[in-house]
């Protein structure tokens, strides 16, 4: 025995959850068990053939009884070094291998025999059960949190690949635990009680999902539903005890067919949950349950193992099976996760982020790199940059590809397996080894490929807490702004209280002003003042033509990343066109949308500057198609050269007087944001009629017609019908 295996086994069993919990079984050993082996097995829930197996590594030394039978006796004693050695097993992740014969030794020299006991079950039983707050979440993390993540994702996943070809309305799958013979076939639904103690998968209406441990499945109306084997097409007899239940009408209309592919993919992600849990009550039984959102940041330089990816990495070797000594088919499995994922896909590095007990010391968690800066690419990062699956079925020191052959001995054939990806770039790689050659058939790539599935939900989870959990300074010093892009903009928001604000400063001005009617601009002396006066607020709404067409041929962050473009690029031209910055704003009002206001600014002139911004705007950007501008250089290796893009543009302008007039066509309380609202949705109405026209033009206010006419061309396009 490994002094380090013992050092390691003495540093876990100093936990003082670990020794309650030892402590705990001892005493139901000592009040309940009696001698035989078929009690002690209900007692700990442990199989025969476990005991017998322990017994034959000398880990347990039960007596014979002096009878014909020669049944195994278990001492008290014994049963307290059972207590030890299910522990270490169970929830220590040791091996039968790895616990020395000595056992009760180490025990009795970290717990000594007359250390306080816990207090008898059943007493106080009214009184909730404390934990120290450490020790609560070390045990909700490292214990509960992973069988309660397996067993609801391998439920949903098993569910999805059943009704992927027939979508029920609802379906579940039930999960006997405690039946030992496979009945015959499926029973009546109104008999499902009788199945005993089952955990529930469950696909609703609305898709969500349901897990949860029943001591018996019941529906109130039995007769709605319909109970089925797992079985595939060609089986005769079912081989587990797994059953299906689906909508009874449902199932009349659309028989259930499933391939024997999909049916073995299930049976093996199942299995775990038939074979590896003893009382699934610690996980999903009823009462209170720790609430925990896991999460960990593999960018932040930690490299704190992951309980979930590393159980994960875990059962990847459980579900390859054993061979016919008893030995684990695939010897190891490492999950690898880029390093650094902003960098372009070829020069992304993988770090180890899970491993299995039995992977080599050398492999060290966040810090084992695989790196592209090499003449020939691991397989690892090969599946990862090519998307699929990279499978040496017989490892040899002339493939190079296996960068670690000599410390991954004894190896006879490695599998990559890329997670995600199949709607971009991969998030991480499954790594596996065996020692066997031609040791990953078809069905265990389905079966690795479902695995993956899991892994990938996780890794989307994780990053979708990190995004929601950053940049809360930002949430509190400008919680107006969600997207930062057009952060460096005035807003819609912004664009509507200074139009109040100028209304509002309006009815000041427009008194003793003259008022110039409708009738009066027949003079053209009088229209070239009003086109000419200063005594008016103008506006200039600018759009860019074909938004959605470079849209769909260059994506969406393209699209945005030119709208700011543009936006920047009108700032730059009027800070040339006007000396002074108080006679203009600009409004980023959404998507591609501009509104421009000119206080003190006259139709004359804010034709001029739509004539010229339309000049300067359009033409062609240099825009970053992947990332948003604003986290990066002026250019990038992204870079590409759209179309050359065209704007149309209008041009608004009210005389103070006639605006005052307005306002009092509505009710005091509501005639500025009535009046700003009037405004604003002129401004969008004559943007889409310049759409429908085409576009790459400057539509102008024409008082001398009272509406809006291209200002290029003297016929009339329109008179508004609502105009002010």
């Amino acid at each position: 025995m490994e002094e380090r295996t013992v050092k390691s086994i003495k540093r876990y069993l100093q936990d003082d959850g670990v020794r309650e919990r030892i402590q705990q079984n001892m005493q139901r050993g000592h009040l309940e068990a009696t001698v035989t082996i078929g009690r002690v097995a209900n007692l700990f829930n442990i199989k025969e053939s476990k005991l017998r197996d322990w017994e034959n590594r000398r880990l347990l030394k039960p007596a014979r009884s002096k009878d014909v039978t020669g049944q195994r006796q278990y001492t008290p004693t014994e049963l307290d070094k059972l207590a030890i050695i299910k522990e270490l097993i169970d929830e220590g992740d040791f091996s039968p291998a790895d616990i020395p014969e000595n056992i009760e030794e180490i025990w009795n020299e970290i717990c000594p025999p007359n250390t306080p006991q816990p207090r008898p079950m059943g007493s106080d039983d009214n009184k909730p059960e404390h934990k120290y707050i450490d020790l609560r979440i070390q045990n909700s993390y490292h214990k509960d949190l992973f069988w309660r993540y397996y067993a609801s994702h391998v439920l949903r996943l098993s569910l999805m690949l059943i009704c992927e070809d027939i979508s029920f309305t609802r379906a579940g799958l039930i999960v006997p635990l405690r039946q030992k013979d496979i009945p015959a076939s499926a029973p009546p639904t109104e008999e499902l009680p009788k199945v005993g103690e089952s955990i529930v998968g469950w696909l609703g209406l609305s898709r969500s999902f349901y897990t949860f441990l029943t001591p018996a499945p019941e529906f109130r109306y039995a007769s709605d539903f319909h109970i089925l084997q797992l079985m595939s097409i060609g089986e005769s007899e079912s081989k587990d005890n797994t059953l299906i239940v689906v909508p009874r009408m449902e199932a009349e209309a659309r028989p259930l067919t499933l391939s024997n592919y999909v049916v073995e993919t299930i049976r093996r992600l199942l299995e775990p949950l038939y074979n590896e849990v003893p009382d699934w009550n610690l996980y999903l039984g009823t009462g209170m349950r720790d609430l925990l959102d896991p999460l960990i940041d593999f960018n932040s330089g930690t490299n704190l193992p992951d309980v979930i990816l590393t159980n994960i990495a875990e059962r990847v070797v459980c579900l390859g099976g054993k061979t016919a000594e008893g030995q684990y088919r695939w010897r190891f499995c490492c999950i690898l996760v880029p390093n650094n994922p902003q960098l372009p896909l070829q020069h992304r590095s993988l770090a180890v982020r899970a491993k299995t007990k039995d992977a080599p010391l050398d492999y060290k968690i966040g810090k084992t790199i695989v790196t592209p800066d090499t003449p020939i690419l691991s397989i690892s990062l090969r599946a990862f940059q090519s998307g699929r699956i990279i499978y040496r079925h017989m490892a040899t020191v002339e493939d190079t590809s296996i960068v670690h052959l000599e410390k991954e001995q004894p190896i006879g054939s490695a599998i990559a397996i890329p997670v995600g990806g199949e709607d971009g770039v991969p998030l991480a790689v499954m790594y596996i080894v065996s020692a066997e050659a031609d040791a990953f058939s078809k069905n265990d790539q389905y079966l690795l490929r479902m695995v993956g599935r899991m892994v990938e939900e996780l890794l989307l989870t994780y990053n979708a807490r990190l995004q929601v959990t950053e940049k809360f300074t930002n949430l509190i010093t400008n919680p107006g702004v969600v997207d930062p892009t057009f952060e460096d903009f005035a807003s819609e928001n912004d664009f509507i209280q200074d139009v109040e604000d100028l209304l509002s400063m309006m009815k000041v001005l427009a008194e003793n002003k003259e008022i110039i009617r409708k009738e009066d601009l027949t003079d053209p002396a009088v229209l070239k003042k009003v086109e000419q006066s200063s005594d008016a607020v103008s506006f200039i709404a600018i759009d860019i033509d074909n938004q959605t067409s470079l849209a769909n041929k260059y994506g969406y962050q393209m699209t945005k990343n030119l709208s700011r473009a543009v936006g920047l690029k009108i700032q730059r031209q009027l800070h040339v066109l006007f000396t002074n910055p108080s006679d203009y704003k600009l409004f980023h009002i959404y998507a591609d949308r501009f509104f421009l206001l000119l206080k003190g600014v006259s139709l004359e002139k804010a034709r001029a500057t739509a004539d010229l911004l339309k000049q300067a705007l359009s033409g062609s950007y240099q825009i970053d198609a992947l990332r948003s501008s604003i986290e990066l250089p002026p250019m990038s290796a992204n870079v590409l050269v759209p179309a050359e893009i065209t704007v149309r543009l209008v041009v608004a302008s009210y005389q103070y007087s006639h605006l005052a007039i307005v306002l009092r066509r509505y009710p005091t309380e509501t005639a500025l944001a009535s009046t700003s609202a009037l405004i604003a949705r002129s401004l969008d109405d004559v943007l889409n009629v310049g759409q429908n026209k085409g576009g790459d033009v400057v539509i102008s206010w024409d008082p001398k017609i009272w509406g809006f006419i291209p200002w290029h061309h003297p016929s009339r396009l329109f008179e508004g019908k609502d105009n002010i």
